[in-house]
C-alpha cells in the first residue's frame, strides 16, 4: 500500500470522526501513537456510547454512519 494511499484513508478516518463521533481527539490519539487497547470507548454525538475492539471496526461504523444507518442501541 503507497504511501498516498495511506495517507488518503488516514484522512477520510479523520472527518468521518470529527463527523459522528465527540470524544474524536482521543481516539486519533490512540491511533497516531499506536497505542494498544482492549477496547476502544467511542462516544458518538447521538450521546451513545460503544465499545469496540480496533480502530477498523470504528472506521466501518463510521462508514456505515455516513451511509444513513442510524444507531439505536448499544450494549
Amino acid at each position: 500500500m503507497g504511501l498516498i494511499n495511506k495517507l488518503g484513508k488516514s484522512m477520510r478516518f479523520t472527518r468521518l470522526s470529527l463527523r459522528f463521533v465527540n470524544n474524536w481527539f482521543d481516539i486519533l490519539y490512540l491511533t497516531v501513537t499506536n497505542k494498544r487497547v482492549n477496547t476502544l470507548e467511542v462516544e458518538l454525538k447521538d450521546n451513545l456510547k460503544i465499545f469496540l475492539r480496533s480502530a477498523y471496526d470504528l472506521y466501518v461504523l463510521l462508514k456505515l454512519l455516513k451511509r444513513g444507518w442510524k444507531v439505536k442501541e448499544a450494549y
